[in-house]
């Protein structure tokens, strides 16, 4: 069995802890319990049809995004606003940005295959239970050759709503810029 500490802080959840797996609650429907949580529901719809993400309330999905970067994320918080408070997100890459994001939005558990210890840390700061697959030090760019330029935005901000404003900003202006040829 394999444990990980996320952080130097300490971490609530670990004495809940098997593998790589932080404190998750199952689902009540009806006053029963569900044979899968959300986060399951999301972890499952994410691996299955090979999604950018999958977002999970109350066992129903929310939505299913495709496109790489944060850029839909964001646009889906914004969309569905309250909608997510208590819902469960399963990411392809969550690093610090996808963190922050999702304490913005109120989401109450986290699944990634590749997570950042930058995110584990803004994760467990929030207690917001996580679990993945693969810890990495840092989200890396396309190159492999520096932080992921998202990360590096979010590494120094400790406000979700300052980073996901930040981020808004930045995917805005990413938007804006002519594509590259050549």
């Amino acid at each position: 069995m394999l444990r990980v500490a996320c952080s130097t802080l300490r971490n609530p959840f670990t004495e809940h802890a098997s593998r790589n797996t932080f404190y998750l609650t199952p689902v009540l429907r009806g006053g029963k319990l569900t044979g899968m949580t959300d986060l399951e529901i999301a972890k499952q719809k994410l691996n299955s049809d090979s999604l950018a993400f999958v977002i999970v309330n109350a066992g129903a999905i929310l939505c299913a995004g495709t496109r790489e970067g944060i850029g839909e994320l964001i646009e889906t918080i914004d969309a569905l606003g309250d909608t997510l408070h208590g819902a469960a997100l399963a990411d392809k890459i969550v690093g610090k940005a996808v963190a922050m994001v999702a304490r913005a939005a109120h989401i109450r558990a986290v699944y990634s295959p590749m997570m950042s210890q930058a995110a584990c840390d803004a994760l467990v700061v929030a207690h917001i239970p996580f679990e993945y697959d693969h810890l990495v030090p840092l989200v890396l760019n396309k190159r492999n050759d520096g932080p992921c330029p998202m990360e590096r935005l979010t590494l120094p901000i400790d406000e979700p709503a300052q980073a996901t404003a930040a981020l808004r900003e930045f995917v805005k202006a990413r938007a804006t810029q002519p594509l590259r040829t050549g």
